[in-house]
């Protein structure tokens, strides 16, 4: 017991080691807390990665559903267009049918978890909205029956290839599960096949 006299300890055997029990206890039960949150704040982490892992997949899945059918809609467009008429307002609708996009709705508070995408994942569903407004737009000004006409057919297929160029982005830096790779590939070649007729039917100024 001579080490307590020589940290100086004025009290009897019994209440010195009283007082350093309590400090002991005290520093314990302080790392122990800290090591409760650090645990804690870990496993909230590893939670906040899987959910938003989940969001990836089920987003990325939704890109791919509606890049899809913009690609299909354009296609059709494009086939329309060497009609003097252009496309019919029937086709246009059916070709234009886009769901409400639930899970990027859904999910409007994660949206800035994207990082560098988020720019073209609010791009890609915004113009799926313009697209929206635009054939709502030529529904009030064509009759039932009618055509769109060469003009409103060719704006819409820009669109819709512009739709189709950022799905092709974001699905290959948001998610892209080996399970994809296939159906990704073919929709890369559709894309590419569908950029290069438009680059050659409407080629920009000073490509021509």
């Amino acid at each position: 017991m001579g080490w307590l006299n020589s940290v100086g300890c004025p009290w009897g055997y019994v209440d010195c080691l009283d007082k350093w029990q309590a400090l002991i206890a005290g520093i314990l039960g302080f790392a122990a807390a800290i090591i409760v949150v650090w645990m804690t704040l870990r496993a909230e982490r590893r939670k906040e990665r899987r959910e938003f892992q989940a969001l990836k997949i089920a987003i990325g899945s939704e890109i791919r559903q509606f890049a899809l059918m913009a690609i299909g809609a354009h296609e059709r467009c494009i086939a329309a267009i060497d009609h003097q008429i252009g496309m019919s307002l029937h086709d246009l609708e059916d070709a234009c049918r886009f769901p409400i996009p639930v899970i990027y709705e859904s999910s409007a508070s994660s949206v800035g978890k994207f990082g560098n995408c988020v720019h073209a994942l609010v791009l890609f569903f915004g113009n799926i909205s313009v697209l929206r407004r635009t054939v709502d737009r030529i529904k009030a000004n064509v009759h039932a029956s009618g055509s769109i006409g060469q003009d409103n057919t060719k704006l819409v297929a820009g669109v819709l290839l512009t739709i189709s160029e950022i799905g092709e982005f974001l699905v290959s830096r948001i998610d892209n599960p080996k399970y994809f790779e296939e159906a990704d590939n073919r929709y890369r070649e559709r894309l590419r096949e569908a950029r290069n007729t438009w680059n050659l039917r409407f080629p920009r100024p000073g490509n021509a």
